[in-house]
């Protein structure tokens, strides 16, 4: 992983850094950030995957997707002044969940159980351990306001003729009306070999979409933590379709569930003018039996299908392999793997599973790391 310091403002002692040289991977970028009366006020890290490390503003506008005219998408500033992270949920919170988030605050828990579905929900003050945001639309994201109004100077807010978060199209066209597959698509190696498998169908399969779910306001894929326009790169090599689905941020309140939001794009891609019949999810489940029952109690009425289930890991990194595309590390969540210097940038090879620590899944399957396929890299993309 590279770093490099780039001091935002009125720079102290000089110009700003020069870039390095380009690098793919994911990068780190330390940043300090000064007042105009020279007082320093926070450090952010910015990660970008696909590029080089680059001066603050052109990674800024990196970014950022381009707008919807073609046009390059302006340089924005993505950080704001530090945000408390101790501060209260926002007021339209229900009280008994801001007293529980003050009560695991108070007693310097990560975690508390959410009073009406008993999942684990991250403090405020853990989130903003971080560093920097995930894009999985956290209730107390202490970010969130900060991507909102950034991506709201920019105009680069999801909103289409269809309303404010409607699906956005990339890729090739959409297929005329009829039948189609949707495949489920994070940008991740598992994804990536769930679409190869189903369109190696053949022609007479239903034609295929990718769909994809990203945080509204920042325009990130959850857990990846890939930006959108990667994931859009990443269909135009395929030359297939991608619906891109963004989900409000903040959890409890947010007003639509996740169910919700995918039913209401199958309703979307049906109407007029598109008149595509989903007949089918296809999901890269390996081998997590309790996602796949979630997933067939949620989409119940439509057939699903996975591919990937239970094939061993072995066969799966020959696939991998085959397909000839550069895999590297998007995000790394288990402490075990950061201690043994598992680093967000590192390629997924069998080199990288050899030196895991033990116990952690050799594919990430418990969400111990995450990945990125650069499909647009070596290969054949049109064989995918």
């Amino acid at each position: 992983m590279v770093e490099l310091g780039v001091e935002a403002g009125t720079p102290r002692g000089g110009g700003a850094s020069p870039p390095p040289p380009p690098v793919w991977g994911v990068t780190a970028v330390d940043q300090l950030w000064v007042r105009p009366d020279g007082s320093e006020y926070t450090r952010e890290r910015l990660y970008e995957v696909g590029r080089g490390v680059l001066p603050r503003e052109v990674v800024a506008r990196e970014l950022l997707p381009s707008a919807r005219d073609g046009s390059p998408a302006p340089a924005i500033t993505m950080a704001s002044p530090p945000v408390d992270p101790f501060r209260p949920p926002p007021p339209s919170l229900p009280p008994d969940i801001e007293a529980a988030h003050t009560a695991a605050v108070t007693a310097g828990a990560r975690t508390y159980a959410d009073p009406a579905t008993g999942y684990t929900v991250f403090t405020a003050p853990a989130l903003r351990s971080r560093g920097r945001c995930c894009g999985s639309g956290c209730r107390h994201c202490p970010y969130r306001a900060a991507a909102e109004a950034a991506a709201a100077a920019a105009g680069t807010s999801d909103h289409t003729d269809d309303g404010p978060l409607a699906p956005s199209l990339f890729g090739a066209a959409l297929p005329p009306p009829g039948p189609v597959q949707v495949a489920f698509f994070s940008g991740g190696k598992d994804s990536f070999l769930a679409v190869r498998a189903a369109a190696a169908d053949g022609d007479d399969a239903p034609p295929l979409l990718l769909l994809t779910t990203h945080d509204a306001a920042t325009r990130t894929v959850a857990h990846q933590e890939v930006p959108l326009d990667v994931v859009a790169r990443q269909a135009v090599a395929l030359h297939l379709p991608l619906v891109a689905v963004p989900l409000p941020s903040g959890g409890a309140g947010a007003g639509t569930s996740y169910g919700d939001r995918i039913r209401a794009v199958v309703g979307w891609l049906a109407a007029p003018p598109r008149r595509l019949a989903v007949g089918a999810f296809v999901f890269g489940d390996l081998h997590l039996a309790h996602i796949r029952e979630w997933r067939e109690a949620e989409f119940v009425g439509v057939a699903l299908r996975f591919p990937l289930w239970r094939v061993p890991y072995a066969e799966l990194g020959r696939r991998l392999v085959a397909a000839g595309h550069p895999v590297r590390l998007t995000a790394v969540e288990d402490e075990a793997c950061v201690a043994a210097g598992v680093a967000v940038g590192d390629v997924f090879d069998a080199a990288l599973v050899a030196r895991l620590p033990p116990g952690v899944d050799a594919w990430g399957e418990n969400g111990e790391f995450h990945t990125v396929v650069a499909c647009w890299e070596g290969g054949a993309a049109a064989d995918a």
